[in-house]
């Protein structure tokens, strides 16, 4: 079993794209779009989670990130590489498929 947590901040403005590229992927991977968002300024979030800029998905908690040196516990907006070199505010849906892919268990395990 898998577990998606979206890390992100109140104000950030790319929480709503993020949301719907999860929600694509793990549809397009043939798994219930489901998972645990943690906002960075919630006393009830688990200290970890202070590590990550928003916004992040860790699925399995790793990060779906491709420069893990990007991870910041700023008060900014994360950056993220896609596939051609190109920077923007969220992963491409093909990083997340990726990373969601290579955490799931193999077939037939429980």
């Amino acid at each position: 079993m898998l577990k998606v947590e979206l890390i992100y901040d109140f104000d950030c403005p790319n929480v709503s794209l993020i949301r719907k590229l999860l929600k694509k992927a793990l549809i397009e991977v043939n798994l219930k779009p489901h998972w645990i968002e943690w906002n960075r300024s919630d006393k009830q979030a688990p200290n970890y989670v202070m590590k990550y800029a928003s916004p992040t998905i860790l699925i399995n908690g790793k990060d779906v990130g491709i420069l893990t040196s990007e991870i910041s516990g700023d008060a900014a907006c994360r950056i993220y590489s896609d596939e051609s070199g190109k920077l923007k505010g969220v992963p491409s849906i093909m990083q997340i498929k990726v990373a969601i892919l290579k955490r799931m268990p193999p077939q037939g395990s429980k």
